[in-house]
């Protein structure tokens, strides 16, 4: 889980990297646009990354459980907690995430997983 500081951090060195790459393809005069295309890129992966630091561990174990298609059921039984437990770190999950849909948060998870292959 990511504290304050650490979110920080990782936005400096977003940063950082950042300035590292414009220096570089300033060197090399790469194309403004691809440029641009990066750097979004990068500060996407930061913010997501952020907003997956903010779950607990629980919430992130359930979150997993729902990714790999178990029931509420299943989530309740393999985490030894209630369903309503479960719905609770839902509702976390969606809130801290930004995000309206369960849909919507496994997308997101599965884009995130993917990245950090």
């Amino acid at each position: 889980m990511l504290n304050r500081e650490n979110e920080l951090l990782l936005k400096d060195i977003g940063e950082e990297v950042i300035s590292k790459i414009n220096k570089y393809f300033t060197k090399f005069d790469v194309k403004k646009e691809v440029k641009m295309q990066l750097e979004h890129e990068i500060l996407q992966i930061i913010n997501v990354r952020m907003k997956f630091g903010r779950l607990s561990v629980p919430e992130l174990k359930t979150l997993k459980l729902i990714t790999k298609g178990c029931s509420k059921s299943q989530i309740a039984n393999i985490l030894c907690k209630t369903e309503r437990c479960i719905n609770m770190y839902k509702e976390n999950i969606r809130r801290k995430l930004e995000l309206n849909t369960m849909d919507q948060v496994v997308r997101l998870y599965t884009q995130h997983e993917a990245t950090n292959e």
